[in-house]
């Protein structure tokens, strides 16, 4: 079996929802192989571990000072279910320098989506991995950021089910026919402008003719 490194990030709860501070953290892993083992982590939110196992889970506690948390995040992986892939397009539209949209549709699928994962980052310079979550029932999502938009960006969708993460899809670069699609909306912003301007100045023509006469 293939061995893989895998790079675990997560977010803790923002100070004004959650009821105290966190101390540390701790992973729990459990394999399809009957094997469970916990690891410590000071006060980080980034941890790495190998995989190898068929169905490897993970499960992140928080620790205060009453004890860990009871309600947690757990992942599955699953080295099947990391080949499936879902997602039949996936594009992505720059609205302006803070603003983006990625839109996908998604195959025909048995399986039952829990959440989105959105990853993005800038080929061009040396940013940290961005992401975010999206919800089950969403097929776009803004992504807020500095873009610099003439720079590379590559953008991943990682649906994840019940089963597991499947496999992402991957975009380098923006989508041309969103772009495309955005010239079209200022065209057809522009184009009733030019229009109303130009009964504007035809009406002004016409008073100051009647005036004249």
């Amino acid at each position: 079996m293939n061995q893989k490194n895998v790079t675990l990030l997560w977010k803790p709860l923002m100070k004004n929802l959650s009821l105290c501070s966190v101390l540390d953290y701790i992973v729990e892993h459990n394999t399809s192989e009957n094997i469970v083992w916990s690891d410590y982590i000071e006060n980080d939110t980034t941890y790495t571990f190998s995989w190898s196992e068929d169905i490897h889970s993970v499960k992140i506690l928080a620790v205060n000072s009453i004890g860990p948390s009871s309600v947690n995040c757990i992942l599955t992986l699953s080295q099947q279910i990391s080949t499936v892939n879902i997602v039949k397009t996936l594009n992505i539209y720059p609205m302006n320098s803070s603003c983006i949209i990625m839109s996908w549709i998604l195959l025909p699928m048995d399986y039952v989506v829990t959440f989105f994962v959105i990853e993005w980052t800038n080929l061009n310079g040396e940013e940290q991995i961005k992401w975010i979550t999206a919800p089950s029932n969403a097929r776009r999502h803004h992504i807020f950021d500095n873009f610099i938009l003439i720079e590379k960006y590559r953008f991943s969708l990682y649906p994840v089910i019940n089963e597991g993460v499947t496999k992402p899809t991957i975009i380098e670069g923006f989508s041309k026919d969103g772009i495309e699609k955005q010239h079209d909306v200022n065209f057809y912003v522009i184009l009733p402008l030019m229009i109303s301007c130009s009964f504007l100045l035809l009406g002004a023509l016409l008073i100051l003719q009647h005036r004249i006469k």
